[in-house]
């Protein structure tokens, strides 16, 4: 073989061990990236339910929407992340023997891991403040929240209880 056939080939060599490198670091990075996560999602949960409560306000009005956010990633051994966030503000309240008005305030934010899909409960506590007045009551309300295999949250609100706090 002549120095021009020589000079070419180990040229093709270098080339072609070069792309195989590249394709040997991008195969490998493809594999370590996360699965894309789905998008955060707000949920408005609309709420209107009578509650009997064991306080001097014996029966209570609930009406309102509460809201909810969540993001969902998953890992590659298939487990779920879900990381939400609820607000009570835009829930009211009437005491139906007495006519007080009640305004719910509260947050609460969670991180859960499980296999996907994954399904739970979730109680979120929040307080009635009774208008005009330093008196309250404490809500609770149970939801429960499925994820199912596309990383979509599905939540369903399933009791709610009240305490006094008066």
């Amino acid at each position: 073989m002549n120095r021009a056939g020589i000079i070419l080939s180990r040229s093709v060599l270098v080339i072609l061990a070069s792309l195989a490198l590249e394709l040997e670091g991008t195969s490998s990075s493809l594999t370590q990236k996360k699965p894309p996560a789905t998008p955060p999602t707000a949920r408005k949960l609309p709420f209107n339910r009578t509650v009997t409560t064991p306080c001097p306000e014996k029966t209570i009005r609930l009406t309102g929407e509460f809201q909810a956010k969540f993001a969902v990633t998953r890992d590659q051994s298939g487990d779920t992340f879900i990381k939400a966030d609820f607000d009570a503000q835009k829930i009211t309240a009437n005491g139906l023997i007495s006519g007080s008005k009640y305004q719910a305030h509260g947050t609460s934010h969670f991180d859960s891991r499980g296999p996907s899909p994954i399904e739970f409960n979730y109680v979120f506590n929040f307080a009635l403040n009774k208008v005009k007045s330093t008196a309250s009551l404490m809500g609770h309300v149970k939801f429960r929240i499925k994820v199912n295999a596309r990383g979509e949250a599905k939540t369903t609100i399933i009791d709610v209880n009240i305490d006094c706090n008066q």
